[in-house]
């Protein structure tokens, strides 16, 4: 893995001729380039490493919501893949949105969607809903919203403060967690100080997923919001702004307002704690079978490996052989 810093400056050919000779030695069937600076990368090496027929494949993870949020360095990335967007087989995007914003702007019509999988391990747990809650200082009566996410423009902190100081007007019961690099660090308004908890960087997101009683996502631009169905699974409803596929996650109108609008968030987080807790417990049960059909693990890998097999010649005959009778 090479970070996008070592892609740059005058130790970019050392980087990329390490990179042929890996390549070289390990022979593969398939190039894949993951994020801009990578795509761009796997294109301009390709040729170098074996066949010209060797497959290449982007993996675009991005929307273009928002570019004046981006680096510099990943807008330049940006106008480099779009130079190479002949090169690729397929350019494969976690977003419906996102393929139509990249092909707007020049990336052409090579492309399949395939969402992210949630990550099998995240489920909800009793045990670790008590827990938490307690060491948090949380009780039953409290309706705890959680948002997991670095401090960054992109998740736009700010209109989420401004949503939980207003929610909480109308329901003192609003209680909330923020998790990511650069939360612990938050400055909060004087009313919601005592009443969120910032908890920086953690391991146990499954953990501190399963003590809240919904997710929250502030975003003003993203492709696929991972965080969304890892609330779903663990059976919490959310509330989300409508950037990326958010709104196909979420699967309800409802709960999905613009990016950017404190108001509309807090009424929709208002709304949500104010539900019967056995309707917010349906809501939970049917954002987690949405989840289980349309974004699993175990269907990422299918797709991605049927794209592929299209590609590399004896993969799927291996795939049936091993499927067969005989080799059970």
């Amino acid at each position: 893995m090479v970070h996008e810093h070592a892609l740059s400056g005058p130790g970019l050919p050392f980087v990329l001729h390490s990179i042929i000779r890996e390549l070289k030695a390990f022979d593969p069937d398939v190039v894949v380039g993951r994020m801009y600076h990578a795509c761009a990368v796997a294109s301009l090496i390709r040729p170098f490493v074996g066949s010209r027929d060797l497959p290449l494949f982007w993996g675009v993870h991005h929307s273009l919501d928002n570019l004046a949020l981006e680096r510099l360095s990943t807008r330049f990335a940006i106008r480099a893949c779009r130079m190479l967007s002949e090169t690729p087989k397929t350019v494969m995007y976690v977003s419906a949105r996102a393929a139509k914003q990249h092909a707007r702007i020049g990336f052409g019509d090579k492309a399949e969607v395939i969402p992210n999988g949630v990550d099998p391990s995240i489920k909800f747990s009793a045990e670790a809903h008590d827990r938490v809650r307690s060491d948090l200082g949380f009780s039953d009566r409290d309706f705890v919203i959680g948002h997991i996410g670095r401090v960054h423009p992109a998740k736009d902190h700010p209109s989420l403060l401004k949503s939980i100081a207003r929610a909480r007007v109308q329901n003192p019961n609003i209680k909330a967690v923020l998790c990511g690099h650069g939360t612990e660090l938050l400055s909060l308004p004087d009313e919601i100080e005592p009443f969120v908890k910032r908890l920086g960087v953690r391991r146990d997101v499954s953990a501190i997923i399963s003590a809240c009683d919904a997710g929250v996502l502030s975003s003003v631009s993203e492709a696929f919001p991972n965080v969304l169905p890892e609330f779903q699974t663990c059976g919490r409803p959310v509330v989300t702004t409508d950037v990326g596929d958010a709104s196909l996650v979420a699967a309800q109108p409802s709960r999905v307002v613009p990016p950017s609008d404190p108001p509309a968030l807090a009424k929709a987080i208002v709304s949500l704690s104010t539900l019967p807790a056995a309707v917010r417990q349906r809501m939970g049960q049917e954002a987690e079978q949405h989840v289980a059909n349309h974004f699993s693990m175990a269907f990422n890998i299918t797709q991605t490996v049927r794209l592929w097999s299209a590609y590399v010649k004896g993969w799927i005959e291996t795939s049936e052989e091993a499927s067969s009778p005989a080799a059970q």
